[in-house]
């Protein structure tokens, strides 16, 4: 999960977002929707990723969406 979390981080800080990390064993909304697919990356609802996160991927996914 720390190599997911070093790409997360790397997008974040290139298209001015802000990671928040939650547990979602504490969110039984979450933990329903989610169960084992983790790690999960959401911007504003949408799902961008799970488990092993792809840069590549994600980013031309933000690219979509977020304009710098």
């Amino acid at each position: 999960c720390d190599k997911g979390l070093a790409v997360v981080q790397r997008l974040a800080a290139r298209y001015g977002l802000r990671i928040k990390k939650i547990d979602i064993e504490s969110e039984p909304a979450l933990f329903a929707r989610y169960g084992e697919r983790v790690p999960v990356l959401e911007l504003d609802g949408a799902e961008l990723g799970w488990g092993l996160l792809s840069e590549r991927a994600i980013e031309r996914k933000l690219e979509s969406v977020v304009k710098n």
